[in-house]
């Protein structure tokens, strides 16, 4: 795992991020997986994540194919403890998966949903090798997330677009 420096972590408000759209999921098992997401242009998204009730992994996964950590991912711990919030800049596919029973995820970003620019990465890609830090039979995928392409289909994030 390598830690990229345009994911950071926060716990005050020393960030600017300007958003549009704050979105909420509620969990209610451990072992619920969401992702991994991304967004493709004109519509990719930075997202600043938090949770606010119980504690969940997130993960995001460099898919900047001119990066010298394409295909690299970064996780951390987020808890309503800490209260720590994770920035993850366009370019980064995310997904995130519950570690308590109970939980609430909160999620800003800086660009409109769009459903047709939708994209997933398969959680369990052997490319990515992600540890999720739960036991395989204890993880929870929704249908969706269950037709997300392998990391060899990704549409890469060009900086160009920017």
């Amino acid at each position: 795992m390598i830690k990229m420096s345009e994911v950071k972590l926060f716990k005050d408000n020393t960030y600017n991020f300007n958003y549009c759209q704050e979105n909420e999921q509620y969990n209610n098992r451990k072992g619920i997986l969401r992702g991994l997401h991304y967004q493709i242009e004109p519509y990719a998204q930075a997202k600043l994540v938090q949770v606010v009730k119980g504690e969940v992994l997130s993960v995001a996964v460099d898919i900047r194919k001119n990066s010298n950590t394409y295909g690299s991912y970064v996780s951390y711990k987020l808890d309503d403890i800490k209260q720590k919030r994770m920035y993850i800049p366009k370019g980064f596919a995310h997904g995130y998966i519950t570690l308590s029973n109970q939980s609430i995820f909160i999620y800003q970003v800086d660009e409109y949903f769009n459903l047709d620019s939708m994209k997933g990465i398969a959680f369990d890609n052997k490319d990515l090798n992600i540890d999720w830090e739960t036991s395989e039979n204890e993880i929870i995928v929704s249908d969706k997330d269950l037709k997300n392409k392998q990391f060899k289909h990704v549409i890469p994030y060009r900086e160009s677009y920017e």
